[in-house]
Formats: structure tokens, C-alpha cells, sequence
């Protein structure tokens, strides 16, 4: 099977995309590309993600041709397509319908710094301009505002995330809502104070120290 293993990653994220709640029924779409060989793993278009199965995942060049595999892919596949071709640094893009991140591109608002974990993704998550789901229009769309964004918000519709990894836009996908809630309850309980642009700097240049960072061992 040409991509088995980007399939089964596919498979698996479609099913955690909705077991999470960052989706209800046969909503959003996900892609893992393989660079070296120019190919794309992406859901098929209205299948249940509880039952997918590896050989139900949609392959593609990069240029749309199908591949392999059988079922009709995503009606959103030229947005990912295109957005994969513009940004080589996304291996992966998640598109989900998390009721916050929703309810903020139905009034088009962006959400801003109110959050540490912004610097994450950009200085705010942008909202892309409006084009209809499923149209060529939305590649450009969703790519003009996520030129200085790993996460966009699509209005009337959800999110996009793009990530080196799908397990890195999955994640971001959670931030995102998670920050879009605790925005929206923020907003309700008084005026919200945002970080300030050099804050978001330093906040950065923390994070890139998080985790089990690998240093570089001193001389003896």
C-alpha cells in the first residue's frame, strides 16, 4: 500500500479529531504529506472517522492527481494542496469545527494575545478572508492570512493548523480552542488586558527552551 504509514497516522488523527471534540460527525479534514516522495495522505470526503481504515485514506500528488486509494477525497483538498505547496515547512494540516474557534470566525474576529501560549502560533490567530467551502478559493485565502500564522480561522466554517508533524497540528488545534474559550469566558467576566508585542518575544524565545530541548554539552 503506497503511503501505509502516513494512512494509518491519517486514520488515527481522524479519529482523535473527532473523539476530542475538535469536530461532530463527518466535519473537518486532515493531511500528512511525504515530502521526499511528493505525495499526500488526506481523509476521504463524508466517511464516518470511527471507521476508517488506512486503505479508505486518500492518496495524491501534490498537484491533485489521485494515487491510490479508492474513495473520493476531502472536498478541501485543494486548500490543503494549496497550502501545502506554498509553505514546505507544514508536513500536515488539521482543519477542525471546535465549537470556540467557530463561534469566533462566525463574527470574524481575530483572537488576539491573551493568552501565553499565542506566540505558539503568531501574535494572534488570524481570520481569512470568506470563500466558500470546498472552492479553490479557499487555499489562497486561508494562505494570505496565515503568512505570519500557524493557525487561521476560516469564517463560518472552523480552523486550520499546520504543523512539521501531524501530532503538531493536532496540537495546536486543542491550543487554539482552549485559548478561544478561555478568551470568550475572560470577555465575560471584564475587560481583558493584552500581552504586549515585546512580552510575545520573550514569550518565544521561552518556548524555545520548553521541553527536553537537546543542548549542546560545554567543554570540559
Amino acid at each position: 500500500m503506497i503511503l501505509q504509514k502516513e494512512r494509518e497516522i491519517v486514520a488515527e488523527a481522524g479519529r482523535e479529531l473527532l473523539s476530542s471534540g475538535l469536530t461532530v460527525a463527518t466535519g473537518g479534514n486532515l493531511c500528512l504529506c511525504n515530502r521526499r516522495q511528493g505525495l499526500v495522505a488526506i481523509t476521504p470526503s463524508g466517511m464516518d472517522y470511527r471507521k476508517l481504515k488506512p486503505a479508505d485514506i486518500c492518496v495524491l500528488n501534490l498537484k491533485g492527481r489521485r494515487v491510490d486509494g479508492r474513495r473520493v477525497p476531502s472536498t478541501e483538498t485543494p486548500m490543503h494542496l494549496c497550502v501545502l505547496r506554498a509553505r514546505p515547512e507544514f508536513n500536515a494540516l488539521v482543519h477542525s469545527h471546535s465549537p470556540y474557534c467557530t463561534a469566533f470566525s462566525i463574527l470574524k474576529q481575530p483572537i488576539p494575545a491573551a493568552h501565553y501560549l499565542i506566540p505558539l502560533m503568531g501574535n494572534l490567530i488570524p481570520v481569512a478572508p470568506y470563500a466558500t467551502y470546498g472552492t479553490e478559493a479557499m487555499g489562497p485565502a486561508a494562505l494570505k492570512a496565515m503568512e505570519e500564522s500557524r493557525v487561521v480561522l476560516l469564517p463560518y466554517h472552523g480552523l486550520i493548523a499546520g504543523g512539521a508533524t501531524l501530532d503538531q497540528a493536532m496540537n495546536l488545534s486543542r491550543i487554539a480552542e482552549y485559548i478561544a474559550q478561555s478568551y470568550y469566558l475572560a470577555r465575560t467576566l471584564g475587560k481583558v488586558r493584552l500581552l504586549p508585542l515585546r512580552e510575545l518575544d520573550n514569550l518565544r524565545d521561552q518556548f524555545s527552551r520548553y521541553g527536553q530541548v537537546r543542548r549542546a554539552r560545554k567543554p570540559r
